[in-house]
């Protein structure tokens, strides 16, 4: 926690609008039909690479089926990761929502 608050830069999400519109093109097709839409709260670890190496959905405000794929997707994501006060790599985390709306 200590980094964080002393990082030059936070986790920079490189590859965003192709990992997005993966998320999209999956909208749980049942979840769908049935007119269900939510808003989850995601979280996903970013090593010292840049690398997503865990993803956990939390806080959803969804229909009790509506179950989110975005974690999956998210395998695929690419960060420019979290710098320390030195200038150094370090492990941190991305923080962001997913709002699924039938249009």
């Amino acid at each position: 926690m200590e980094k964080h608050l002393s990082a030059t830069r936070l986790p920079k999400w490189k590859n965003q609008s192709s990992v997005v519109r993966r998320i999209q093109a999956t909208y749980p097709v049942d979840a769908l039909g049935r007119g269900e839409q939510g808003i989850f709260r995601m979280r996903v670890i970013v090593s010292e690479t840049g690398k997503v190496t865990g993803c956990v959905i939390n806080n959803a405000t969804v229909q009790d089926r509506l179950e989110s794929p975005a974690c999956k997707a998210m395998r695929k994501a690419e960060f420019e990761p979290a710098l320390d006060a030195d200038g150094k790599p370090f492990q941190s985390y991305y923080a962001t929502s997913i709002t699924y709306r039938v249009n």
